[in-house]
This record gives structure tokens, sequence and C-alpha cells, in this order.
């Protein structure tokens, strides 16, 4: 997938606007087939029950004592107010309803494969590598987990305020109007507060910035063909210190509802070196799974007493060689070393 320049995108000819809105239709209904048996999906007894069936909160619907408490609560060993509301408006509108509350993680799954299409197109001008991606991203099996788990209605969630501030920081960067940034700085708050995951978004910036974007003056030399200059590396992390603000409120947050919650036992934790090891070999294993998904499980327990020495050196020698291959072809093909740190990164 290459940039191409803005004088050649053709997102305003009669043409290109119908091909875009025939690649939205058959994203949208690939991903409802994909998804479609998620209908005939009943609640679990694993996590369900404190997201919803037990909960007596959320099963009160959107009412001020469950706001009250969204925004106050630790429960689950995390802080996450909008995916409780979000739980509680499908009480609301739905009552305590298995299909329908599916329904609505599929609907924003939907949403987010349509709106990272639009994202990928926006900033690189090549429609059908964007399609490939967004339907990849749509109808992958290790996405199961997140659509069809009600419990994992935080995934699907924070991933559509994710792609909506990246939305709008695409936006800026092209215009550097002041609500484009300020828009994509509230997306990124209203996605931390559906997950805490989203803290390395500020990064995630970065590595646009430097492709597709354009804008990183060290590596990129300015996006070409657009008239736009490049921006100094201090001033793109300048850019940032507000995300970056809000990543370390939701870090510390995240912290003390995991310490209250018991999710970070204080008693016999794994030594650094184990943690590191198991990290290391859990790379492979979701490469391995992106390209060949079986065996999945919505829980992998620690291999602490099977993990070898081999194992180690062989996903060491893995992700040495691509993060060397990337890095050399960075200036070929820049897109590389971009999705390549961005899955470093945010795994």
């Amino acid at each position: 997938m290459s940039k191409k320049p803005a004088t050649a995108d053709t997102r305003h000819d009669a043409p290109g606007a119908g091909r875009r809105r025939l690649i939205v239709l058959l994203l949208g209904l690939c991903t409802l087939a994909a998804f479609l048996p998620t209908f005939q999906n009943g609640f679990v007894n694993y996590d369900d029950p404190g997201y919803l069936t037990e909960n007596p909160h959320v099963r009160s619907g959107l009412t001020p004592g469950t706001i009250a408490w969204s925004f106050t609560t630790f429960q689950e060993s995390n802080w996450h107010p909008l995916t409780w509301l979000s739980l509680a408006l499908d009480v609301t509108l739905f009552g305590v309803s298995a299909p329908f509350s599916h329904g609505m993680s599929l609907l924003l799954h939907l949403a987010s494969t349509l709106l990272l299409y639009l994202l990928l197109e926006r900033m690189t001008g090549d429609r059908w590598p964007a399609a490939f991606v967004a339907l990849a991203f749509g109808i992958h099996p290790l996405h199961v987990e997140s659509v069809a788990w009600l419990s994992e209605r935080k995934d699907v969630l924070s991933a559509l305020f994710m792609l909506l501030a990246l939305l709008s920081y695409a936006a800026y960067a092209r215009t550097l109007g002041r609500s484009d940034y300020l828009k994509a700085l509230a997306f990124f708050a209203l996605g931390l507060l559906a997950k805490p995951m989203l803290v390395t978004v500020p990064f995630v910036l970065l590595l646009l910035d430097y492709w597709p974007l354009g804008r990183f003056r060290p590596l990129q030399g300015g996006r070409r063909g657009t008239g736009q200059a490049a921006v100094p590396l201090r001033k793109l992390v300048i850019e940032k210190i507000p995300f970056l603000l809000l990543a370390a409120c939701s870090s510390v947050v995240t912290y003390i509802a995991q310490e209250r919650g018991g999710a970070m036992s204080e008693t016999g934790p794994l030594p650094f070196p184990d943690r590191a090891a198991n990290a290391v070999i859990s790379y492979v294993a979701y490469l391995v799974k992106a390209v060949l998904p079986a065996d999945l499980a919505f829980f992998y327990p620690h291999r602490l007493e099977t993990i070898t020495a081999t194992e180690i050196v062989i996903s060491l020698l893995v992700l040495g060689t691509i993060t060397a291959l990337s890095w050399k072809l960075r200036r070929s093909h820049p897109f590389l070393i971009t999705g390549w740190l961005l899955y470093l990164g945010m795994l």
C-alpha cells in the first residue's frame, strides 16, 4: 500500500464515489454474514454475570444511579464507565436480551470496519488495499471473541472511538484545524473510558505521522506532491502531550482499579524473565494465529512449565528478522515498519 499524492486522489469524482459506496456495501454485507450466528448466542457464565446478567446496576438500565455508579466503580478490576453505560443502554432499549446485546456489539464492530476502510483510503489514496485490510479486520476469526462475547463490549466500543480519533487526527494533519485536533482528543478520551488499552494511541499517532501522513521531517521529508511542509519532530511530540497526559491519567486509574480488584496478585508474582519469555512467544503465536486461526480460546494459560529455550530463541529470531527487514525497507515500503511497530506496540 503506497500513499498517493492528494492531487491524484479521486474521492470527489462520480465513478470514485460510486466505487466507494459499493466497497462500503460489500464490506458491510461480508461482516454481517460472517457474524450472523452471533444472534443465536446466549450469555455465558464467565464474566457475563459481573457485566450484566447478575449486575443489578446494569440490569436497572440507564438511570441516574447507574450513571453515577459507572463512574465510581472498580468492578471487574477495571474503570471503564462508558462500557458500563453502553451495557445499561442495551437494557434500557431491549431489556436483558442476549440477541439484541450481541447485535449491538456486532453493529459497533461493523461501524469500526467501515471507519477503518474510510481512514485508510483517505490517508493513503489506495482504495483496494484499504478495502482488503478492512475486510480482514471485519471478518477475521480473531475478532470472534470481541464481537460474540458480551463481556468484551469494551473491545468493540474502544475500537470505534479509537478509529474516530484517528480519522479526526488525519483531518487535523491535513488542515491543522483546531476543531479536528480537539475532536481527536475527545474521541481518544471516550475510547479510554471504554477500555484503557488505548493508552498506546499517542504513539500510534506518531507512527502515522511517519506513514502515511508523511509529517516526519527526519525520515520522510514531507508529503510529496501536496505542498504541505514537513513538521519537526519536536513539534510532533508537543502535539501529543495532551494525549499522553490522558493516557497517563488512565494508566494510574487502571492501576488502582486492578490493585483493588485483586487482579494484581502480591503473592507469587511471575519473575520478569518469565514474563518476558511469555511475551516474546506470544508475539509470534499471534502472528501464526493471524495466518492460521486455529485452536482459538478466550483464555490462554501461562505456559510457565512448558516454555523451552528453543522456542524463545526461534521467537527472537523471527521477531528480529521481521524488524530488520522492515527497517531496511523503510524508505521504499514505509508501511512495513509502521505496521510492524503498530503490532509490537499495541499488542
